[in-house]
């Protein structure tokens, strides 16, 4: 008896070895590769609709692209878009939802135009300190003396949109409601601040302030909202590839109760990405403000639909800024196209005269918006699926 009791024992060692085999081969190691095909083909079809696009654009326009058009009705509308649309990307990314960047970009609009407003059109670009002692000699303090175009122009909408994004993401860490409900909310609350203001932006010379301001020794810089664009997009990148901040916003997307055991503060995290995303539509309002004599409007869902095509999952963990990028230009090219194509005739050429006729407007590009969520959202389903089989 006493032998069996020791044997036993002895053969207890080889059950963990018969274990460790098993667990080695259902290692996940085919889902990384999955995954990235099923990325690739997306970004390849993205690609392909802006190719398809411009063409058909360059087909039914032949002042498409001329320099002139391209300017004014592609990239200079595209950077503010594009610039929203990485906003929006890094609340995706944290695992929100963010439906208030349209609010936020038309109340930072209206208060970057009402300060500009009280700005003289010789204003210096710059604050002046020779301006600043004389104003101080004079017994007076004058803004224009004090504050340069650019701080008056770009401080008011950054501020104004960094306090929508830090409350929009206060009130989802702190209500424990869902982002989307929210910023819902928030969205509606914003736009009515604004509506007060709407006349502001539509005050004349206030895109003539800061416009004027874009050049240098006489050569013209009016494509800088567009090299503006392109730098916040590279920030973008920098933050969330090489910095622990942005690869917190993956951890806390992707797993946010993995992330908290990981030590990430999960809900400063998303506050932080809020914020980021109001910061961006304060830049995005004053570009605006500084090209558009009226307010924009209309944003809502174009926002939304230019960072899920982009690539961003409404799951989290999941985004890149280039990929906004691509998103806003194909959301711009059907904004464009609704405009320039004002009649779609359906069927063959040869029979256009005995076939109706629809008018196109800018209130179709909502529809276009709306089928591009659906396609990105039935996408991201298939991806998810895609991964999870092959886990």
């Amino acid at each position: 008896m006493d032998t069996t009791l020791m044997m036993e024992p002895a053969s207890a060692p080889a059950e963990p070895d018969a274990m460790e085999a098993p667990a080695a081969e259902e290692m996940p190691v085919a889902p990384a590769p999955a995954t990235r095909r099923v990325r690739r083909i997306w970004n390849v079809g993205v690609v392909l609709a802006i190719v398809l696009i411009g063409v058909a654009l360059c087909l039914a326009d032949r002042q498409f692209l001329a320099a002139g058009n391209l300017q004014n009705n592609l990239l200079i509308p595209l950077s503010w878009l594009a610039i929203l649309s990485v906003g929006v990307t890094l609340v995706f990314i944290a695992g929100g939802v963010d439906l208030s960047a349209a609010g936020v970009f038309v109340l930072a609009g209206a208060a970057s135009a009402s300060v500009l407003r009280h700005v003289a059109a010789d204003a210096p670009a710059w604050p002046s300190f020779r301006g600043i002692v004389d104003a101080i000699s004079a017994g007076h303090f004058p803004a224009t003396s004090l504050f340069g175009v650019y701080i008056c122009g770009f401080g008011a909408p950054l501020l104004v949109g960094l306090l929508c994004g830090v409350i929009n993401g206060l009130l989802v860490v702190g209500l424990r409601v869902h982002s989307a409900v929210v910023t819902l909310a928030t969205l509606w609350i914003f736009r009515s601040l604004a509506g007060g203001y709407a006349s502001e932006w539509a005050t004349g010379g206030v895109a003539q302030v800061i416009v004027r301001e874009w050049s240098f020794k006489g050569v013209a810089i009016r494509p800088a909202p567009m090299l503006i664009c392109l730098a916040c997009v590279a920030c973008a990148w920098v933050f969330l590839t090489r910095c622990i901040a942005g690869r917190q916003l993956y951890a806390v997307g992707g797993n946010p109760v993995a992330a908290r055991f990981s030590g990430v503060r999960v809900g400063r995290t998303r506050i932080r990405a809020f914020a980021l995303s109001g910061l961006l539509a304060g830049l995005a309002a004053c570009l605006a403000c500084g090209t558009q004599a009226k307010i924009q409007s209309g944003y809502e869902l174009t926002v939304v639909a230019a960072a899920l095509v982009g690539g961003a999952s409404i799951r989290g963990g999941r985004g890149t800024a280039p990929g906004a990028l691509l998103g806003a230009v194909v959301m711009q090219l059907l904004l464009v196209a609704t405009i320039h194509l004002k009649n779609v005739l359906l069927g063959i050429p040869g029979a256009q005269s005995h076939l109706p006729t629809f008018s196109l407007s800018e209130k179709h590009a909502v529809a276009f918006a709306g089928l591009a969520i659906l396609i990105a959202m039935a996408f991201d389903r298939r991806r998810s699926t895609t991964a999870t089989s092959h886990d």
